[in-house]
């Protein structure tokens, strides 16, 4: 068998080392996306199967249709942020519309719908979306547009505005440190975006 050289181990280290890091600039990509789930029913509470189901953006006119299982249950994943309307549709039962759901970033927002028995053309709508709580699981996630940004009364530098200094507002996040401006859920600091 033939030695193998100090030389060699230490550029093969080096080339793992350095490929291996390469990837972990992709895991700290936030997502931008929510989901929208929940159970069609009928009056009386029984499931509905097969009803057409419908989630619009109102901004955007960003159209996702599904159609409820068995159990009546229907899920939207991957959904922009943004305001959506969310339709139920089947024949002999009048339209359900839940609208104005303010979905957020990482939200997983249960929207149930009730639908009547009636002819097609009546229209059942739901005022008022669902409260924005997530109930798959602990993540938290909100979305600052521009005019909240310059409502705010935050300065930095020579009296302009810096959104870095919106960070150390939100759950999770630690300001100051060394290497960079704040720390998000205990993670290194090089790790922000």
């Amino acid at each position: 068998m033939r030695k193998v050289s100090t030389r060699f181990l230490f550029c093969l280290f080096l080339v793992l080392a350095v490929v291996g890091t390469c990837g972990n600039e992709a895991f700290g990509q936030g997502q931008v996306t929510g989901s929208i789930t929940g159970i069609v029913t009928d009056q009386s509470g029984a499931t509905i199967a097969g009803a057409k189901i419908i989630a619009l953006n109102t901004v955007t006119n960003l159209k996702r249709e599904t159609v409820s299982g068995s159990d009546g249950f229907y899920r939207f994943d991957l959904l922009p942020v943004g305001v959506y309307d969310v339709f139920a549709e089947l024949e002999g039962f009048k339209k359900a519309v839940s609208s104005k759901i303010s979905l957020s970033v990482n939200d997983v927002l249960r929207v149930d719908l009730k639908m009547e028995v009636g002819q097609v053309t009546e229209v059942v709508t739901i005022e008022g979306g669902p409260a924005a709580i997530n109930t798959e699981n602990s993540t938290l996630g909100r979305t600052v547009d521009n005019r909240t940004l310059t409502d705010l009364p935050v300065l930095s530098g020579a009296a302009g505005r810096n959104p870095l200094a919106l960070a150390p507002l939100q759950a999770g996040v630690v300001a100051g440190g060394q290497v960079g401006p704040f720390s998000v859920n205990g993670q290194r600091a090089q790790s922000n975006n």
